[in-house]
């Protein structure tokens, strides 16, 4: 998998120097794909390559969650806090609205992250102006419809982790255990079923064409060029 970081750090890095001004890639996959650990691993990559630890960072979508407070507030609150997680329980607009900022260069733009033990979102940290390489990680980046699809106009490319939909069920179903959500994988695979599963067959239903595909994390992966096409 170290060989796909590098070709798309050097992909990203192609990108910038072209372009000489920030940009921003969104990547996205399914619950279990590895897309959080592959955006902060490229990340790190293209900041090793260039000896600047601040070229590149990561900015996840998850500090959009809406909070407990505010499911409690919608018209059918038990079902939006069981499905919390699809993309009706994020602050799309606000998401949008961030993005935007961050394509102008705008100083000092501050990302809300997501307090697991809290599980509400809280502080996150401020981009600032020597950030030039940005990988917006999450689900639903490249969805086909308002308000998310406003997100496309302020993006560089579009990357997507492809993976096998058994095999991510039973990493999640595995996290679920590990994190306490699940007394044991049979209830873990239960919650991805309820949840994470119908999630990303959304993004992969919805979502528009990616420029690169990523297909599946492990070390047989394969690497495609999709310019538009995938």
């Amino acid at each position: 998998m170290e060989a796909i970081y590098d070709r798309l750090a050097k992909r990203a890095l192609d990108l910038y120097e072209h372009k000489q001004r920030r940009v921003i890639i969104t990547l996205v996959g399914i619950p279990g794909s590895g897309k959080t650990t592959s955006a902060q691993k490229i990340a790190d990559k293209i900041n090793t390559i260039t000896h600047k630890p601040d070229l590149s960072i990561v900015v996840p979508m998850d500090g959009f969650h809406y909070t407990r407070k505010e499911l409690d507030a919608m018209d059918d609150p038990a079902e939006a806090h069981r499905r919390r997680g699809a993309p009706f329980t994020f602050n799309a607009q606000a998401l949008v609205d961030l993005i935007a900022d961050l394509h102008t260069e705008k100083p000092g733009v501050e990302v809300p992250s997501f307090d697991h033990a809290k599980k509400d979102p809280g502080p996150g940290f401020v981009v600032h102006s020597e950030n030039k390489i940005l990988i917006v990680e999450g689900l639903y980046l490249q969805l086909n419809y308002e308000p998310w699809s406003k997100i496309n106009q302020f993006v560089d490319e579009r990357w997507r982790i492809d993976i096998d939909f058994d095999k991510a069920r039973q990493r999640v179903g595995k996290r679920h255990v590990g994190a306490g959500l699940a007394d044991n994988l049979d209830q873990g695979l239960e919650r991805f079923d309820m949840n994470d599963g119908p999630n990303g067959k959304h993004l992969l239903e919805k979502s528009v064409k990616p420029e690169v595909v990523v297909d599946s994390i492990d070390e047989s992966s394969a690497w495609a060029d999709c310019g538009g096409e995938c």
